[in-house]
């Protein structure tokens, strides 16, 4: 996500360390995705892996694919042939062959992804959408790519034939972009991350001028998980910004999207009005520069300076779902002290 912006805000060269990290990191992966599944082809990486190799946590194999969803973007960007036949294409052909051996048919021939997760979500089980939208998506990279270098013409035709039998995103019951090949996702459920929308954007196969319907039931998906609770959390708003003005595009968008903002910006306020002017803060919970602002703990006890005193009792209002606020460090230097997160 950090390299979405690097082409379109004219920092083409901010790219190269990101394409040099994968060049760096194919040899060993491939070694270890052969040893983890059985001997497939290609590779994929786990959810977590560093700069210097380092590689923890689970493995998620649609990574590797959304990795190079950027690698193809930056040729789309620049046009650069030499680029694409050096780093993107080699890379890209390698993590198709790993999906090639690693689809598996139902019964009326479509074509699902093996045992995986929706990230941090649900069970693991066959015919995860991120997954499956994932591989759709490198596979129809790989076939234009290869067309516009002049090679591999079997390779792309098996992609291509294997591309149209993986199985297609779903409406489910209630209007929604399933998340999962079973008809699960619930109204109510409001989870930091929508996974399932990747097809939408970054990817290409969602889109409102050729699939309609399919790009109607991700906003209904993405309205669904809200902007309060688990939803508000971390960098899964960027995302959800972008997804919701491409998958429906006009005023009611433009309103869901101001909502999204809005609720990342009064989410981190007081990170960010602390980092710029301390001196200047008022209201230690709301790090707001005006008193009037603060809540109401904050005005009934006449602080005018940060405290750690201004801490707000069990069930008010001022807390995350009526919980005791809890006291996040403002650094380790001496003097510093904690502040307590009153919303």
């Amino acid at each position: 996500m950090n390299y979405w912006m690097a082409d379109v805000a004219n920092l083409g060269e901010c790219f190269q360390p990101y394409a040099a990290w994968i060049q760096s990191i194919r040899a060993v992966r491939t070694e270890a995705t052969k040893k983890a599944f059985d001997g497939a082809r290609g590779w994929t990486i786990r959810g977590e892996s560093g700069l210097f190799g380092g590689s923890t946590w689970d493995w998620v194999p649609g990574c590797s694919a959304w990795l190079l969803q950027n690698s193809y973007d930056h040729y789309r960007f620049t046009m650069d042939k030499t680029y694409l036949r050096d780093f993107a294409y080699p890379a890209m052909k390698e993590v198709s062959e790993f999906w090639l051996d690693r689809l598996k048919p139902l019964p009326d021939g479509t074509l699902v992804t093996p045992t995986g997760l929706s990230p941090e979500h649900g069970p693991k089980e066959d015919g995860i959408s991120f997954d499956m939208q994932l591989a759709w998506d490198v596979f129809n990279s790989t076939i234009e790519a290869a067309e516009i270098l002049g090679v591999d013409k079997e390779f792309r035709d098996l992609l291509a034939i294997k591309r149209d039998k993986i199985a297609k995103p779903k409406i489910g019951k209630w209007g929604q972009l399933q998340e999962w090949l079973v008809d699960r996702d619930d109204p109510k459920d409001d989870h930091r991350h929508t996974s399932h929308l990747i097809a939408v954007f970054p990817g290409r196969q969602i889109s409102i001028n050729q699939t309609p319907d399919l790009a109607r039931a991700a906003a209904v998906s993405l309205e669904a998980r809200g902007v309060t609770g688990d939803s508000r959390r971390e960098w899964a708003f960027a995302w959800r910004r972008a997804t919701r003005r491409i998958s429906w595009p006009g005023t009611s968008s433009n309103t869901a999207c101001f909502r999204i903002c809005f609720a990342r910006i009064r989410r981190s306020r007081w990170t960010v009005t602390s980092v710029m002017s301390p001196a200047s803060v008022k209201c230690y919970c709301k790090a707001t520069p005006e008193k009037s602002s603060c809540c109401p703990r904050c005005q009934r006890r006449g602080l005018t300076e940060r405290s750690p005193a201004c801490a707000p009792a069990a069930g008010s209002p001022w807390t995350s779902s009526g919980r005791t606020a809890r006291s996040r460090s403002i650094g380790s230097r001496p003097g510093k002290v904690n502040r307590s997160k009153c919303a």
